[in-house]
């Protein structure tokens, strides 16, 4: 415990400055909790040059590696929040985890950033066995929810549903690179670009609009995933440029190669009138990208993955079906000529978005993980009243 007695809290994720999606969240989670003690042991498949806060690095594939972490955990730290993803993890279906979490002697949460509907065997037996473990499992939509009880049984008094995390908007400047476009209609797609993201639709979709708004201006936002250049080099990227080209509209899409850190990120949804996923997975339980857009009261127009379907029913977006571009064009239509229907949804996003605010989720985190505490401390007391009985 630390000073003003709060518990010394270790995050467990992969971190910066790795690319991804789950090490700007963690960063942002260890941001919002605050505590000066609190630490982060990163889980790497090379030799990064990690910031101050990592105080220890898990080697993906060794599991040596895990069972040191256990014993540094124990030592420094007063509970655990772990980041959980398929992928991260080193061995079948991430079981190398496991070697770690058994011999924890402190309480565990884990929030799950992908539930599968449909997980084979060793997906299933990992994941509820981590779920044993943990005394509090965290997700970000109600159906992940559902999934826990129905497909890995767990017991619904462990799971907490909270948001995902959003910035604050208040006092950003809007990107130079969209302001030059003046006052041309903006859309936004954010993220790793790879084929699951289905950016040809939104192409698709802008060659559509084009009659209509010939100045529309669909930004492309992220550099290519770095597994596929590692596959394919910029294939993928310059297969896109030319499918634009082809429909006579690469004046009209702009892609941004780059990974944006969180403020140069803010500043492109400042600067967006509407905001894109035309995502091709159905399942994905949680999305950053659409969260934050959100957050900064852009209107969604989105494909209904389970987050997306979620999200859009409480105000503040549209849904559009899979890989059908005519449907996308014809609702960003509707929001570019009407501007008090766009302000309707602006508003609802608006609202939605300040319950997600980091201060927000950060407050009810805490709240969780105080719970986690309670509950492991209380266990460990009857397991000793239990012993003392049999003494």
């Amino acid at each position: 415990m630390t000073a003003l007695n709060e518990p010394t809290v270790a995050f467990l994720s992969t971190y910066l400055p790795k690319q991804c999606g789950l090490a700007t969240f963690t960063n942002d989670l260890r941001a919002a909790h605050a505590s000066p003690d609190s630490f982060v042991v990163a889980v790497d498949d090379t030799r990064r040059d990690f910031p101050e806060e990592v105080r220890f690095v898990i080697e993906k594939g060794n599991t040596d590696s895990y069972k040191a972490a256990a014993d540094y955990l124990n030592s420094h730290a007063d509970v655990l929040s772990l980041q959980h993803e398929y992928g991260i993890f080193g061995g079948p279906d991430g079981s190398h985890v496991l070697e770690m979490l058994q011999k924890l002697e402190i309480p565990v949460m884990v929030t799950l950033h992908t539930v599968l509907q449909n997980p084979n065997d060793g997906q299933r037996r990992v994941l509820r066995r981590i779920c044993d473990i943990a005394q509090r499992v965290m997700v970000m939509s109600d159906r992940a929810c559902d999934f826990l009880a129905d497909v890995y049984g767990v017991p619904e008094r462990k799971i907490e549903v909270i948001p995902h995390g959003v910035p604050e908007s208040d006092g950003i400047e809007v990107a130079p690179e969209m302001e030059a476009y003046g006052n041309d209609p903006k859309l936004l797609t954010f993220g790793l670009l790879s084929p699951g993201k289905g950016i040809e639709v939104g192409i698709d979709a802008v060659a559509k609009l084009k009659p209509n708004h010939p100045n529309v201006r669909y930004f492309v936002l992220g550099k290519t995933h770095p597994d596929l250049v590692a596959r394919e080099g910029e294939a993928y990227r310059d297969g896109l440029a030319a499918q634009a080209k082809a429909l006579g509209v690469e004046e009209n899409v702009i892609f941004v190669n780059a990974f944006v850190d969180l403020p140069k990120l803010s500043s492109y949804l400042k600067g967006a009138d509407v905001y894109v996923t035309p995502y091709r997975g159905k399942d994905q339980i949680v999305s950053g990208t659409l969260s934050y857009a959100v957050a900064f009261g852009l209107p969604v127009v989105t494909t209904p993955f389970i987050y997306a379907e979620e999200l859009v029913a409480k105000g503040g977006g549209l849904l559009f079906p899979f890989n059908d571009s005519d449907k996308l064009a014809e609702h960003v239509d509707r929001l570019l000529a009407d501007p008090v229907f766009r302000g309707r949804l602006r508003n609802s996003a608006t609202i939605l978005g300040r319950t997600m605010r980091w201060p927000v989720v950060g407050t009810r985190l805490r709240e969780v993980l105080d719970d986690a505490i309670a509950e492991f401390k209380d266990k460990k007391a009857m397991r000793l009243r239990e012993q003392t009985r049999v003494l």
